[in-house]
């Protein structure tokens, strides 16, 4: 979870496609910076404190230890498969997928790049069976 990296790419391409949709632009960014509100609730749920501040210096800190198999919600191919479905649909949902589109693929670099594939779960399905 790098905010920075997500703020300025998310940003840029909503710049970028403000010319061809207006302000249905927003989205862009929204899906590709807000979504990650998800490390706040697995935070809140886990340490029952509800700091943004203090959720985002443990992400920071804590990313890639042997805290493994976080459920965030917005990162699961349950929720891809939804936005593609709704992307075929809606020019609303093009734009939520292609947010969403960018700010996976900034997080796989992140997780390639620092060898922690396993941080996090990519099914909300498979998180569920483990746990009963």
């Amino acid at each position: 979870m790098n905010l920075k990296v997500h703020l300025a790419v998310s940003l840029v391409l909503a710049g970028a496609l403000f010319p061809l949709y207006g302000y249905w632009s927003f989205l862009v960014f929204a899906f590709g910076f807000f979504i990650d509100i998800d490390h706040h609730l697995w935070y809140m749920f886990h340490t029952k404190n509800l700091s943004l501040k203090k959720s985002y210096q443990f992400h920071d800190g804590h990313a890639f230890d042997s805290l493994l198999d976080r459920l965030h919600i917005f990162h699961t191919v349950e929720v891809w498969i939804l936005v593609l479905a709704f992307a075929l649909v809606s020019t609303f949902g093009a734009l939520l997928a292609i947010g969403l589109s960018v700010h996976l693929l900034l997080d796989f670099i992140l997780m390639f790049r620092e060898k922690s594939y396993a941080m996090r779960t990519s099914s909300l399905i498979g998180w569920v069976v483990r746990r009963v």
